[in-house]
């Protein structure tokens, strides 16, 4: 079968053979499915055995031309019998990103990243924030937006004058507490293009836990972490990510802005900030976060994409807003160790929702 396996392996056949077929629904090499079913299976379950049915799927959602529970049965067996040495114990990530980002999704990167196949032909992300799907996959053109015009910014000069930034950056103290201070209560419309930039990659270098928040008058206010938030990215690694923005459309604004340029042949990854229970959450964006009219407002897009057969996933807290969001499409339950609360004693293992209609 060209999967490396001994004659052992021999009783598994009919299970490949599934794992085959359902690659090849979703126009991706059979080798390289088993792969990706094998990692979605060990991101989510690290610990052994079985666990309990969390993974369901409306029974109105014409998606996923195999059961969820076959597949897991097969990931479960790839898990028991071993592949060949040389597959990979993660998917390869292109770069990484060079912004922290509250609520950033890189942990679940090895679920992610097997959404995105060879029948994509761009990338779509209205709530850019870290953009770490995007360094982590290489799509060949791509469309990030956001309605954070500091952020938005920021990726400009990088993608077109990362020398300028870098020597920004590189007249700035690391891990200086009376810096952090000064940068962020400095008027940034007497800065140049290029050292604002580099304030907003200071700034969220070494603030907590990489929150972007505002006072009522738009002026970051999160406190300094210091030395905890280590250091910032080497000068290669922006380099990288400068060379990976090339290929991006950089938008500012409402996701609708960025929505209507979906078309078919896209994957469109959407990870909004929580409206959990129609109030502010403070670990994500503010002043303008989600309300429950936003989340109809999405809701709305992610039907009018699927009209449209344009592959889109979203991710989304454990929430009344996320049963919302998830009915008549496929979804699974995947657990994140948040690392964005208050307080070290909040840090704990939180469910989220991945929708989607692939």
């Amino acid at each position: 079968m060209g999967l490396g396996l001994s004659t052992r392996h021999s009783p598994l056949v009919p299970v490949f053979a599934s794992c085959c077929w359902f690659a090849r629904a979703r126009g991706e090499e059979p080798h390289r499915n088993v792969q990706n079913a094998h990692l979605r299976y060990l991101a989510r379950y690290p610990t052994s055995g079985l666990p309990a049915a969390r993974e369901t799927r409306d029974t109105a959602s014409p998606h996923r031309p195999i059961s969820v529970n076959g597949l897991r049965a097969i990931c479960v067996m790839l898990d028991q019998f071993t592949m060949s040495s040389d597959a990979p114990a993660t998917p390869r990530q292109g770069c990484a990103p060079f912004l922290r980002w509250a609520g950033s999704k890189r942990r679940l990167l090895p679920v992610l990243q097997s959404f995105w196949t060879k029948k994509h032909k761009r990338y779509i992300e209205p709530f850019a924030g870290s953009a770490c799907l995007f360094f982590a996959i290489k799509p060949p053109k791509a469309i990030l937006g956001d309605l954070n015009s500091e952020l938005i910014a920021t990726f400009i000069e990088v993608k077109y004058r990362i020398g300028a930034v870098l020597g920004e950056l590189k007249a700035l103290p690391p891990e200086d507490r009376e810096e952090y201070k000064r940068l962020r209560g400095i008027d940034i419309s007497t800065m140049t293009p290029s050292a604002r930039a580099a304030r907003f990659i200071y700034l969220n270098r070494y603030c907590f836990n990489g929150i972007y928040r505002t006072n009522l008058l738009g002026q970051f206010n999160v406190p300094y972490s210091g030395v905890r938030c280590g250091n910032l990215p080497a000068d290669g690694a922006f380099e990288k990510c400068a060379r990976r923005l090339r290929v991006a459309r950089l938008v500012n604004g409402d996701f609708e802005k960025v929505l209507k340029h979906a078309k078919r042949g896209d994957l469109v990854y959407m990870d909004p900030p929580f409206a959990v229970r129609a109030r502010r959450v403070f670990r994500e964006y503010d002043p303008k976060t989600f309300t429950s009219e936003d989340i109809s407002r999405l809701r709305g897009w992610m039907e009018r994409l699927d009209a449209a057969k344009i592959n889109f996933v979203v991710s989304y807290a454990e929430s009344d807003e996320a049963d919302v969001l998830k009915k008549n499409f496929s979804h699974e339950t995947v657990a994140v160790h948040r690392h964005i609360a208050g307080f070290a004693s909040h840090r704990a293992m939180t469910n989220e929702l991945l929708i989607s209609n692939i």
